[in-house]
């Protein structure tokens, strides 16, 4: 076969394995980071996520962000179905618009797909607790 020939089929395996839709979910110290082209995706794989909508230069959200990670390690160690994931709603206005969000951060917890909203504490302690009714 011809190298052009080869790169092809080679093209056409790839594009058939790997369809273009099929983003990447990255996580930030075990919290995943959605955005407007992932979060349905993430819902709909996932049976309970706790969303942190957030604000970079909120200073709540920023003391949040450390016990959010830590709660999402715990829960990971102890292989948890439930996901912490964060948004970003500067960079995601969708989604900021989508949820109405009036503050920040805003958790909003998932489960199966419909939100309940959080009403507890900003401590690792306090987020697992919380979410220990819903396991």
């Amino acid at each position: 076969m011809t190298r052009s020939l080869c790169l092809l089929l080679l093209l056409i395996v790839a594009s058939n394995t790997f369809p273009a839709n099929a983003q990447q979910v990255h996580t930030e110290d075990g919290v995943l980071v959605l955005t407007t082209n992932n979060f349905k995706r993430v819902l709909d794989d996932n049976e309970f996520v706790l969303v942190n909508f957030y604000a970079p230069w909120c200073g709540a959200s920023q003391a949040l962000a450390p016990e959010f990670a830590k709660a999402a390690q715990l829960l990971a160690s102890r292989q948890s179905p439930v996901k912490l994931a964060k948004v970003d709603a500067t960079a995601e206005p969708y989604l900021d618009e989508q949820f109405r969000l009036r503050q920040y951060p805003t958790l909003k917890f998932f489960r199966n797909g419909v939100f309940y909203e959080y009403n507890s504490g900003h401590q690792a302690y306090d987020i697992i607790s919380w979410l220990n009714e819903f396991e």
